[in-house]
Order: structure tokens, then sequence, then C-alpha cells
């Protein structure tokens, strides 16, 4: 996605913040289970040059906490243990000028510290009150087997570790630590390991923990997974069903073809060895034979000749002014940086040009870079972000331009009228004084190094390999620098996953999207789920104009928005033309991907100045909405909802599903989604998608009194999640989850309102689909901890729990009453909707 593009869209989805380290346990409580708190060897928080560690060294079922701070080039070492009277930790030990630690199975601790003689560590133990030394040992060597370590010491004596760690790296690795909630009474059931130790308290008591007991209370995640449940499983199956479509073993219509050709031709890495840099050979020569600025811009307006680079770039997006067309972006082709200089140079090593040359290619490319840069933004402070969605008529854009062709350019591919987001009038003007016959021989080292840079990963294994080290791949399991591997289906795999990625070839998304909608969604589902959702939305009205806070004139806005909005379930009735991405059989892999990007660009520049079709889900242009996600959104620059194919993954066939599961699993989904229309983020967009704040309109399409209460609303949720203290150093940040828990909330209070007028209808079902679907996860705590840290959704036990205690039917079909862990006095809920 272009940076103009990622400025000016906002996406909020259902399923996808700055922490504040607070390293203070809270009280466990009267319940002995709660106790365990503190328990879980799973590890720990992380904030800048500080570290936490917890592990049971005297076996009591409660752990130690442990913290590093860094002092100087070594650490400082403290030790707490849980303080029954004050229900939190005391401080017990402290070591100074640590180098190193080692930490036994046993619980037992090697410390090296400064000044101690090399190799040398004191075994400690916890004897319940302090840290104790036990005995000094000179280290010879450690063997590394797998994941573990042996050292030995003296005359080859062993002590096996379970972890070795240089104490510095530590610091640097971001391990988690596990607590209970402050600001909640609930345990992050989800953190694997926890939930077995806790025990079901009931649903009276941790609704999410109880629901989801069966499953939490066993370990799903082993030595090699960070996360299990519906959500990581349904999004395995659909990549899955997508390597099938790539691989040739399943997938029907052209589409599917198709992409098993361009697959066929990425993963045959023989042919590609064999090949080695020729394929871009005749792109660099194609540059080369430029003998004049007309013959260049000959080179620039020829669509019909595959090519890797330009000096301007454009792509069709929603127009923000205009929802309900496409607008154009313009922008510089690419700057050269240090990745596109060296792997760019690597190819041309190979294509045979001399040192010489290749100085030359690249001081011009990078002389032509900063004539292009001078003035842009990024130099420049402060920036006014909302004037890079402001638009230009399509005349007013190319006349920006006087010596570079810029019409002929963006008219060559189709890219003809409309309106225009230019990126930064300055390179347009750069453009114009750098295109001269003066600076034709630059203009060609620039377009030939982008090339050779565009084309590296895409030619032999060794070009591939270098590339990817350069940009920073490393392998996973050793976290050594990339190794291209030599194993065949690992090969294949990593092709395959850099389709399915959208990283290596963005340009296939939409083909994608339309071979697993001929393959695997149904249209009966789709019709079933086109008529659920009219249901959801007659529904939504009704709430609406039952809102008792609400003024008669705001209602009739919101309900105008509600009616307007556009929910398109699985696919469009008519699926997008991706025809202009077919490849052909005497292409190279390199000639597959630049035919590609030609057809891209063609595709976009027809697109531009055209009306949108409300709910016609053009995954073609919107390539940042696909349907291949366990997921669902809603985009409020439109007012479309979305219901991904890919979300009935993890599901039965609807027509199988009871109400109560059909409402707990989908409705609230939908509900959802309809909600994001009405909150903290998308009240402020009208019925079309315009942004409706402006100074002429400061409360958009609500009343000033209506404004203020939903205000005060949203302030209220957002103080409700502020309280929560997830893990020792985070502590949830309200502002960034208000608009995905109003999201929750509003869901379930649709459907819950549905359900009332509904006869014989199993309320304890609904809320054991609705915790037990979406909700069921499992994750060690070092995910964990960077899902509250960077999620602007609430974490899963939250969005169970903190949001079924907002309700009373919920209460009555459990029997919660004060005392209980998930009672919530009506006067502290929080439900906007």
């Amino acid at each position: 996605m272009k940076k103009t593009q990622a400025l000016i869209i906002v996406l909020t989805m259902l399923l996808t913040t700055v922490a504040v380290p607070v390293p203070v346990l809270m009280a466990a409580g009267g319940d002995p289970n709660d106790k365990i708190y503190l328990e879980g060897t799973r590890m720990t928080a992380y904030k800048a040059g500080r570290a936490y560690n917890v592990t049971d060294m005297d076996g009591d079922g409660i752990s130690e906490l442990f913290v590093t701070k860094t002092s100087g080039k070594y650490l400082n070492l403290s030790v707490y243990r849980y303080n029954k009277k004050t229900g939190g930790v005391t401080q017990i030990s402290s070591i100074k000028n640590v180098t190193a630690m080692w930490r036994l199975n046993s619980g037992d601790m090697y410390i090296a510290t400064h000044g101690s003689p090399r190799d040398t560590y004191t075994r400690y133990s916890f004897n319940g009150k302090k840290l104790t030394k036990k005995k000094v040992y000179k280290v010879k060597k450690v063997k590394v087997s797998g994941k573990t370590r042996t050292v030995y010491y003296k005359d080859s004596k062993r002590i096996k570790a379970a972890t070795y760690k240089k104490a510095v790296k530590n610091i640097k690795k971001k391990s988690r630590f596990l607590t209970k909630s402050a600001g909640s009474p609930w345990i992050d059931s989800d953190i694997a390991g926890f939930a077995e130790i806790a025990g079901d308290r009931g649903v009276v008591n941790d609704a999410h923990l109880s629901m989801n007991y069966d499953f939490l209370s066993v370990d799903h995640l082993g030595d090699d997974k960070y996360a299990a449940g519906a959500i990581y499983d349904s999004s395995q199956s659909i990549k899955d069903h997508l390597d099938g479509i790539l691989r040739g073993t399943g997938g029907k219509g052209d589409e599917a073809a198709n992409l098993a050709r361009y697959y066929k031709k990425k993963s045959d890495w023989t042919t590609r060895d064999k090949q080695g840099v020729k394929p871009v050979v005749p792109y660099l020569e194609d540059i080369e034979s430029i003998s004049s600025l007309s013959e260049m811009t000959s080179f620039l307006t020829n669509t019909n000749k595959l090519k890797l680079a330009s000096l301007v770039d454009f792509e069709a997006i929603i127009d923000t002014e205009d929802p309900n067309s496409y607008c154009g972006v313009i922008e510089p082709n690419g700057f050269v940086d240090e990745i596109v200089m060296n792997v760019g140079e690597s190819v041309l090593i190979r294509c045979g040009y001399s040192n010489k040359v290749r100085a030359r290619i690249i001081d011009n490319a990078f002389e032509i870079e900063s004539i292009l840069k001078e003035g842009m933004f990024e130099e420049e402070e402060p920036v006014d972000i909302s004037t890079l969605s402001a638009t230009v008529s399509y005349e007013s854009a190319v006349s920006k331009c006087s010596v570079f062709p810029l019409r002929e350019v963006l008219s060559a591919f189709g890219f003809t009228g409309g309106r225009v987001i230019i990126y930064d009038e300055s390179a347009l003007k750069n453009l114009d004084r750098v295109y001269t016959s003066d600076n034709l021989q630059k203009l060609k080292d620039y377009l030939m190094l982008y090339t050779a840079a565009m084309a590296s990963d895409r030619l032999d294994s060794q070009e591939y390999e270098y590339s990817r080290r350069i940009e920073g791949y490393y392998d996973e399991e050793t976290g050594e620098e990339y190794t291209f591997p030599e194993d065949e289906e690992t090969q294949k795999t990593e092709a395959s996953q850099g389709i399915i990625e959208g990283i290596e070839d963005p340009y296939l998304i939409p083909e994608l999207q339309n071979a697993y909608v001929s393959t695997y969604a149904s249209a009966s589902e789709k019709a079933i789920l086109d008529n659920y959702t009219k249901e959801l939305k007659a529904a939504y009205r009704k709430m609406l104009l039952n809102e008792e806070w609400l003024s008669e004139e705001t209602k009739a806005k919101a309900v105008q928005k509600l009616d307007n909005m556009a929910i398109t379930a699985l696919y469009p009735d008519t699926l997008p033309d991706t025809s202009f991405l077919r490849v052909r059989s005497t292409d190279s892999y390199l000639d597959a991907y630049a035919r590609n990007r030609m057809g891209t660009l063609k595709n976009h520049g027809s697109a531009i100045g055209t009306q949108r079709v409300r709910g016609a889900w053009r995954w073609d242009i919107e390539i940042f909405l696909p349907t291949t996600m366990f997921n669902a959104f809603y985009y409020p620059v439109t007012n479309e909802a979305y219901i991904c194919a890919g979300y009935l993954e993890g599901l039965d066939d609807l027509s199988t599903l009871t109400r109560e599961q059909l409402d707990g699993q989908v409705g609230f989904v939908v509900g959802h989604e309809i909600t994001h229309g009405f909150d903290s983020t998308g009240a402020s967009y009208d019925k079309d998608g315009k942004y409706a704040v402006t100074d002429d309109t400061p409360y958009g399409w609500w009343t000033e009194e209506d404004s203020e209460k939903f205000g005060k609303k949203v302030e209220k949720v957002k103080d409700y999640y502020d309280n929560i203290v997830v893990l020792p150093d985070v502590t949830l940040y309200g502002t960034n989850l208000t608009g995905e828990a109003i999201a929750d909330m509003g869901g379930i209070a649709l459907v819950l309102r549905m359900a009332d007028e509904k006869k014989d209808y199993d309320y304890d079902k609904f809320f054991r689909f609705y915790a037990g679907g979406l909700l069921r996860v499992q994750r060690s705590a070092t995910f964990e901890a960077e899902i509250a840290e960077m999620d602007v959704h609430p974490l899963a036990y939250l969005r169970t729990n903190v949001v079924v205690q907002q309700f009373d039917k919920f209460y009555e079909t459990y029997g919660v009453g004060e005392g209980d862990g998930m009672y919530l006095a009506p006067e502290d809920r929080i439900a906007v909707w």
C-alpha cells in the first residue's frame, strides 16, 4: 500500500496501545487459587533497560519475581517475593554488576558478576526468605543440543540447564510476566498454563475462563507455537486452501489455473538457477538503448513493453471527498536507499557491468534521487497530513509538469481524468527540473539501478538469498541470517507464502480472492447471510430509534446512515475482472511479475474517475479489503461492512446452526461491524462516508447536546479499560480500545434485543457460543503481552467478561449478584448502545 493511501484510509476490523509500565503486583484476594496470579514461568514483562522473570524457586506454588535493570555495561538483579500482608511484593535480595545468568530446571540460579574470575558462576538457591550462595563453579564449556544446554565444569561434571541466557541478551528479549489483572477480578486465563492452575471458578466469577475451561486448561502450544484457537486454526486453514490453489491440487476456474502457472514459474528453482540473471538483461538493455529524451518519453509511455521502474507512479483509491468514486494518487516511483543500492549492484555485477560503470550508475541514481527529493515534505517540519488527501482536478494535476510528459505517461495507462491526490507537488516540480537532455544518462542510470534492484529476488537463488539477507530476513529457529533452503518442499512452501502474504507478489491478491471464492465460498451460505444481515439491520434500526439518550434529530440522521450502510457477505454479486493478470507460458518468473505490474497499472488507470458501486467489493483496486481472512470489517470512508468468506472457515454449514449459535458466532460479528458506524471513529463519518466534522459542523451529523452525551459515554469506556493492568508492566490504553470495545458491546446488545422477541431462546447457549467461538484463544505470555500493547481490540478474555457483564440478561441467566466476580453495578456499566 502506498504512503498516501495508508495515511487516509482507516479500517476498523473485528479481529485486529501504548502500555504504561507498572511493575506492581496487586492483592490476590481470599481464594487460595488466586495466589497463582504470580505463577507462570512462561515469562515476563519488558521495557527499555528492564526485564521481569518469574520462577517458583522454593516449590510453594507462588513464583518469585526477578527484575534486572541495566547499569552501564552490567545488570543489577533484584528479587521480590509475594507479601501476604500487603498483597504486593517485597524485595528480598539484590545482586549488582551481573554479567550473565543461568537458571536450572530446579529453580536454582547461576550468576556471574563483574570482578569475579572469568567463567566463574556462583550457584544460588532460595530458602523462602532470600537468595543464598551455595557453591562457586568454574565453567569449562557449554554444549548445545536443540534447546538443551549442558554446562561442563571442573572434571567434566555437568549441569543440565533448561535455559542459558547472557544477561544483556535477556534484557533485549521480550519475555513476559503473568499476573492477575488489576482493576478487574479476573486473571488472563488465555495465557497457556494459567487456566489449569487457576481452576474453573464458575461463570459467576469468570465467565470467559469457565465457558472455555475445557480448552484453556490444556496447553495447546508446546514448544513451537505462540497461539492456538479458532482464529489461528481457521487462518491456517485458509492458508492451506490458498496453498492448494497455487500448487494446482485444489482450485476451480481460470484464476486458479493462472495462479498455478505463476506459482510453478516462481517455485521452479531449477529453471531459475539455470537462467541466472539473464531474465533481467533485456530490461536493462531497453534502458541502455535510449539515446534521446524523446526516446525516454517513448519508453515511459510504451505500455506494451514490460518494465519494472518508471519516474512516476500512480494508483487508484477511493476519493475521500467523494467516496462514491475513485481518484488517482500520483507519487514518485521510489527512492534509492541502501537496500536498493546493494541488491541492485549485486545484479549489475553478475550482468557484467564493470566497477567503473557500476560506480557511475550508483552515483547518478543517487544524484537524481537527491534532486527529486528536494523540498519534499519528509524534509520539512511540521507537516499538515490533511493536505495529503486533498484532491485536485486531473487538468490541475498534469499542469504541475510543463517539461516532464506527465499527461502522456498517465494517459498511456488509461489515467485520463477524475480527481487526483498529489503525493507531493515538489516531486512533480523536481521531475520538470531533472527531465532534460543533459540528465539523460543520469535518468537512465536511475532506472537501471532501480530495475536491477526490483529484479533481484525474482532471479536465481543466489540473488534471492542475498536480497533477503540485505532486507533483514533471518532464520526464525536459529536467529541466524537467512539462508536459501536446500529442501525442495521448504522452497515450495516459501514461494507459496510469498504469494499468499502478498509481500513478494502483491499484484496477485485480486486473483487469489477470486480463486478462493470460486472454490470454497457457498452461494447458499451467502444467501443465508444476505437475509440474516437484513434482519440484523432492521433490528439495529429499532435499537437506534429506542435509544432514550438520543434526540429525535440525531436519531433520524443515525437511521439514515444505517439505511445507507452496505453490508456485503463473503463476496460481491459480480467478482472483479482479473484478466489483466494472465501470464504467458513463455514468461520467466521475472516477466510474469512485470506483466502483472503493467496489467495492474492499466487496471488502476481505467478505474480512476469512475463511480464506485456500493458494496461491489473491488478487491482488484482495494487490495486492503481481501475476503481471504478469518475476519470482518467496517470501512467508515464508504460506510460499508464486509463479512469475509474466510470467516466461515471455522463454522459448520450455516444451514445447520441453531439460532443461538448463529447469533453468538455470526450475528455478533455483523452487529459489531454495524456498530463501528456509530463508535468513537465511525460517528465522525456521515451516511456517504464523508468525514463530517469540520469547522462549520464541529459536531458532524450530531446535535451538540447529543455529541457531548456520546463523548461522555466514550470517555466512560476509556476510563474502564484505563484501570485494567493486564501484566505488571502493561496497563491498557483505553483510548486505543474504545472503538472495538463499543462495537463488541453493540453487537451483543443487538442480538440480545432480537432474542427477546424469540420464543424459547436459550441464552446460556448463546453466551457460550459467543465466548467459545471467535474469542476462544490461547497464547504464550510473550505474545499475549504484545497483543495487549499493540492491538486496538481488548484481549479475548476481556471481550467476553467486560462485554457480557454490561447486560441484565447475563445476570438473569446465571444468577450473578453482588460479590460475584462478574458483577458490575448498573451505574458503573459502560455499554454505549
